[in-house]
């Protein structure tokens, strides 16, 4: 992890810049200042991904030679544009606006698709403070895989509550992503790499029975589901909570993790919230 972030802040003003960049470097930030549209998309264009943790962008600027002034309202929204041209390269980058205007479709765009937009004049502490508790949030936000069988509502219900309640990514669901010629294990193996949080969901699916002594029938899981709940439980480690057990049911439990803690989701998973939050409550701090 970065001890700092790293931050693409496009404007003009050198004489309102100046404050801000002191009071972001005290805070933590390492920055790079552009002073058009055009400078901006460049660099972005040339950067790897990796290189900036989020862009402020000033919504009234020189758009630059690559940018047209009928594109920018005269340089009266080339922020918007760069904004929306860097959204398409970077999806996940957080990007900020900053303006002295009131203009609806700048402001609809950065609620909908930015991550704040402040109006001048604006107290560069305010900036840097919120800008850091957006990327300290993003680093908190794990990459999840739910683990399934059978049951779909299941999968849905669990998939909602994660992002909608939780504020967590949206979940990998392996048979949702392309196989691109691999095999499962592989898709498996590739998928898994950089998850950090797994959610097993053990629901009756299938009936067994011991093949010697008495035939009583007893619901488990898929069988798919046992070996990738292990495979998760020997990558993430079983005392890290990292990987999270929620069972359906009169459902039977693999001997080898019986004393593990299993929430029991018979009752839907809005009905488990409690349990689920107080398990995941060091990855929502």
């Amino acid at each position: 992890m970065k001890e700092r972030f790293h931050l693409l802040m496009v404007d003009d003003d050198r004489y309102y810049t100046e404050p801000l960049r002191w009071e972001l470097d005290l805070c933590g930030f390492d920055v790079t200042f552009v002073l058009n549209g055009t400078d901006a998309l460049r660099i972005v264009r040339e950067s790897p991904p990796e290189r900036f943790d989020a862009a402020i962008l000033d919504v009234m600027m020189p758009p630059g030679d690559e940018l047209t002034t009928d594109v920018t309202h005269a340089g009266r929204r080339t922020g918007l544009v760069v904004a929306r041209e860097i959204r398409k390269m970077r999806p996940l980058l957080p990007l900020f606006g900053y303006t002295v205007c009131d203009d609806a479709e700048v402001a609809d765009w950065f609620a909908r698709f930015g991550s704040g937009l402040f109006h001048k004049p604006v107290a560069p502490s305010e900036i840097s403070r919120e800008v850091l508790r957006i990327l300290k949030r993003e680093r908190r936000r794990p990459k999840c895989f739910i683990v399934h069988g059978h049951d779909d509502l299941a999968v849905l219900e669990l998939k909602n509550y994660l992002q909608n309640s939780l504020g967590l990514p949206e979940p990998v669901v392996l048979r949702e992503l392309p196989s691109s010629g691999r095999t499962v294990i592989e898709k498996l193996e590739e998928t898994a790499d950089d998850v950090e949080l797994a959610f097993v969901l053990l629901t009756p699916d299938d009936v067994a029975h011991p093949a010697q002594g008495s035939n009583e029938m007893r619901r488990r899981a898929r069988q798919n589901v046992i070996f990738e709940a292990g495979y998760f439980l020997a990558k993430l480690k079983r005392r890290r909570g990292a990987v999270v057990l929620l069972h359906k049911g009169a459902v039977e439990i693999p001997t080898d993790i019986a004393g593990m803690i299993y929430i029991d989701i018979s009752g839907g998973i809005l009905a488990a919230g409690e349990a689920l939050r107080r398990e995941l409550r060091e990855w929502l701090a």
